[in-house]
């Protein structure tokens, strides 16, 4: 089970950070955070707080890496299925050899359009995780980097 949240204590009280939320994030805002955990190092456990950050990194890059490859191939399905009815409205024949009534030639158009709308979104949300598991391990990096 994915920790999503960590509590942070500090002079005042404490702050409940929605992991989820605040990362990925800039280097600024990562190293404000730390300085803060630092700050009121008597209230936090760092190595706690790092641990639970490092699990939370972790798991969430190999579940973007799984949906990524999930993208991908609806991706280079949708591509194919465009091209087979990109062939078809060509030639004018169906793969079989018999031609195409106007009323299939204009259906296969919308369909074509169709998978290639899909394509895009899918190649569009693919780009998308791949960004975010890139900051992802960005902020993984800092992370493991950082001395507690």
């Amino acid at each position: 089970m994915r920790i999503d949240t960590i509590k942070v204590g500090i002079e005042n009280g404490s702050m409940t950070i929605n992991i989820d939320n605040f990362f990925p994030c800039n280097r600024s805002q990562f190293n404000k955070l730390f300085k803060i955990i630092r700050r009121s190092s008597w209230l936090n456990d760092g190595r706690s707080i790092a641990g639970q950050l490092e699990q939370n990194f972790t798991d969430r890059i190999q579940e973007n890496e799984a949906l990524k490859a999930g993208y991908a191939k609806r991706y280079f399905n949708n591509m194919q299925v465009h091209a087979d009815y990109e062939r078809m409205v060509g030639s004018g024949k169906h793969p079989n050899g018999n031609p195409l009534t106007k009323k299939e030639l204009k259906h296969l158009k919308e369909k074509a359009a169709d998978a290639m709308r899909w394509a895009k979104q899918y190649h569009t949300e693919t780009k998308k995780i791949e960004r975010e598991i890139a900051a992802l391990k960005k902020n993984l990096d800092m992370l493991l980097g950082l001395e507690m």
